[in-house]
């Protein structure tokens, strides 16, 4: 790659770094980063070559290994690949800043070719990986995943909390034709958050709203879409009818339970609000091409988690706003709760003082 009057630059990794990729997980992570398997040779050697990981290493004026970004291949319809595993060495002087700028202009180019969007889960560890996700990749706000990580400590990095939250990017890729669509988003106050992330997407004919539905329910039609156990990670689908149904109540054997629900009517008007009363919470879109965009829930305690997301280390204005509003929309859900627990307490209690007067 040209090298723009400096010796530093970068190139695709192979097998034969992969050794120095891995001196390099140990310098920014220790021993903590989640994804256990990339610090042995034979596994990360056969994810390389079977393109599961496409991996780029940045190279200072020393030759030294100082960065790393790649993307990762996931998905069998080539809708979307993801970015990760960006990282910069903490101790080796870097790269010159430009270098890193046609890598990710490259990234895009090669993005490009095989999907319609890029996907990402950035740290909230610190706040310029943010900053550099949108410079870099173009990326658009889609909401956030509460403890994506957990355990994880980045070194030079004050860590306050031993789990980390990730925001969730998106990067529509312009030289594919994104489909035109309507999505339905239930009409109350949660359905007008999403509207907002979804126009800045762009590629759509815009949002319908359906009246929710208000009932209990526990059981619905799913698909496993991942099993991710080194973040302690389940990804459900929810289906048509005529799947096999999947108790939600009962599911919770991972550390971290995901279901995407697609943004069509039915969905929106007859499972929005049943899953939030199963404290399955809206967290983020997920855009596609080929097939329906999805509201990505997450299952998840406010009493637990409303603090740890109000103190997260958020770049952009625009994006502490949506998540102060995501977090106003949850108190108030919260305390509507606790507000109904207290009014079936008062009853019980007067039910229970009429029945000893009898």
């Amino acid at each position: 790659m040209s090298n723009f009057k400096t010796n530093s630059t970068f190139r695709r990794l192979g097998v034969a770094d992969v050794p120095e990729l891995i001196e390099l997980f140990y310098a920014v992570y220790g021993d903590t980063y989640s994804y256990k398997l990339l610090y042995t040779q034979d596994h990360l050697r056969q994810s390389l070559l079977a393109e599961k990981i496409i991996s780029f290493g940045v190279f200072n004026e020393a030759g030294e290994l100082v960065g790393h970004t790649a993307l990762i291949t996931k998905d069998p319809a080539n809708d979307y690949v993801e970015s990760g595993m960006t990282m910069r060495h903490p101790k080796r002087k870097p790269a010159a800043r430009k270098v890193e700028q046609v890598l990710f202009e490259h990234l895009l180019a090669i993005a490009s070719k095989r999907a319609a969007f890029i996907h990402q889960n950035t740290t909230t560890y610190h706040p310029f990986a943010q900053r550099n996700s949108r410079y870099y990749m173009n990326t658009i706000y889609c909401g956030f995943i509460y403890s994506y990580a957990s355990g994880e400590k980045i070194r030079g990095i004050e860590h306050t909390h031993t789990e980390m939250s990730s925001i969730v990017y998106s990067t529509p890729l312009n030289s594919l034709e994104v489909e035109q669509k309507i999505n339905y988003l239930p009409d109350n106050e949660w359905g007008r958050y999403f509207a907002k992330i979804m126009a800045a997407i762009g590629g759509r004919m815009g949002v319908k709203f359906v009246a929710p539905i208000e009932k209990r329910q526990v059981t619905f039609p799913c698909t496993l879409v991942e099993r991710n156990d080194a973040l302690g990670l389940v990804r459900y689908a929810l289906c048509d009818e005529g799947y096999a149904s999947v108790n939600l109540e009962s599911s919770q054997s991972a550390r971290n339970f995901l279901l995407h629900v697609p943004a069509r009517e039915e969905f929106m008007r007859n499972y929005f609000m049943p899953l939030i009363e199963m404290s399955l919470f809206p967290v983020a879109l997920r855009p596609h091409n080929n097939r329906d965009d999805e509201i990505i829930f997450q299952r998840m305690e406010l009493d637990e988690s409303l603090t740890a997301l109000q103190e997260l280390k958020l770049y952009w204005v625009e994006e502490q706003l949506f998540l102060q509003q995501w977090c106003e929309l949850a108190q108030q859900h919260l305390s509507l709760r606790q507000a109904g627990n207290l009014i079936r307490q008062q009853v019980a209690l007067q039910n229970c003082e009429e029945f000893f007067e009898l």
